[in-house]
């Protein structure tokens, strides 16, 4: 930490005339704070380094004005100077802070027994903020950006730091799979402003609905299906049953934000891309030594996941997405295949593989 829990209580009185409590807050790469006045209003206070970009600080108040809802998005307090970043000086390096308002609810992460019609809700929330995100953009959101899972293959360098080899071979196998997949029919995919970081931290609860989002930190402009991928990957974590729990996310998502057939057939592997740039990140950061534990919250989960995503059938998985979205069957379940399988089983061991004498053409 730059700043102890005094010298951000004085900033606080100072620069906003807050008079609070501190606590601090874990966060992935910048300083967070939560203010707590004498009456228990709260907010979260937030430096930055001059190291972050400016810009994108500036995109993701802009962004809060854009969606212009206090009840399930944060916004900005204006300091004395009528200013919504506030720019302090230690030890002569230069910091943004910004104070913003605290959203109340329970954190999905820490939700108990959580049911499909709260996935359903996820969905449902996040296709009404992806539609008014479609009229946002900003300069600095087009960037690249290592969490944007159309750079994914970047991640490749990091397999090396992935310790356990059945867990590395499936992360490279997905980051091959999206090679194969998805990076031929990128340029086809409908892009827009996104928050990035639909994670199980992010996401606040209460009951059986999903009633707000914190941290546009990750904002970016890419695939707009890559929302979707990410907010399905987190919703699965320790679920005993993933495929069920996306296809709930992606159903409320659709009737809210209608997907194309092309997003629906690369959504498969853009939820396990996601799980590979989880990973390798968080390999990476073990490697590198580092001590911050907000680097490697899902890492466990994240592997049972991707071991699990791996036994679940690419056409199993786009079909029940389809069929979510009212769009047809790929599977033709009107034909009977019992005879051709009981004549295979009749004149082919198990331990003979099928060969045909003319070359076949496999579709999907």
């Amino acid at each position: 930490m730059n700043f102890t829990s005094e010298e951000v209580q004085e900033i606080a009185l100072v620069k906003y005339g807050i008079s609070a409590e501190v606590k601090v807050l874990n966060g992935y790469d910048e300083e967070n704070y939560q203010l707590t006045g004498e009456k228990g209003e709260k907010h979260i206070f937030k430096i930055a380094s001059e190291n972050h970009d400016l810009g994108l600080i500036k995109a993701q108040i802009l962004v809060s004005k854009h969606l212009n809802d206090a009840s399930r998005y944060q916004v900005y307090l204006v300091n004395k100077e009528g200013q919504k970043i506030t720019i302090v000086e230690k030890e002569g390096k230069q910091f943004f802070v910004r104070v913003l308002s605290f959203l109340e609810g329970i954190f999905w992460v820490d939700v108990q027994n959580r049911s499909l019609s709260l996935a359903k809700s996820l969905g449902i929330f996040l296709g009404k903020l992806d539609t008014r995100l479609q009229g946002f953009d900003h300069f600095s959101l087009h960037r690249k950006f290592e969490w944007d899972l159309q750079t994914c293959l970047r991640a490749r360098k990091n397999l090396q730091y992935i310790q356990s080899h059945e867990i590395r071979r499936l992360v490279a196998y997905f980051l091959l799979q999206y090679e194969m997949e998805v990076l031929p029919v990128l340029d086809d995919l409908p892009q827009s402003a996104v928050h990035n970081d639909v994670n199980d931290y992010n996401v606040l609860t209460d009951g059986n609905e999903v009633t707000g989002l914190i941290d546009f930190g990750d904002l970016i402009y890419t695939q707009t299906v890559n929302e979707l991928a990410i907010a399905c990957m987190y919703a699965m974590l320790d679920s005993e049953n993933p495929l069920e729990v996306a296809v709930k996310v992606v159903e409320g998502y659709h009737e809210n934000h209608p997907l194309t057939e092309l997003e629906i057939s690369v959504l498969y592997y853009l939820i396990a891309t996601r799980m590979c740039i989880s990973l390798t990140k968080s390999a990476y950061n073990s490697a590198h030594d580092s001590d911050n534990e907000h680097h490697f919250l899902t890492e466990n989960s994240g592997m049972k996941l991707i071991q699990e995503w791996i036994k679940i059938n690419p056409v199993k998985a786009q079909d029940s997405f389809r069929l979510a979205c009212d769009f047809l069957s790929l599977i033709d379940t009107d034909s009977d295949y019992s005879e051709h399988i009981s004549e295979r089983k009749h004149f082919i061991g198990k331990n003979l593989s099928i060969s045909y004498i003319k070359k076949l053409k496999i579709e999907k």
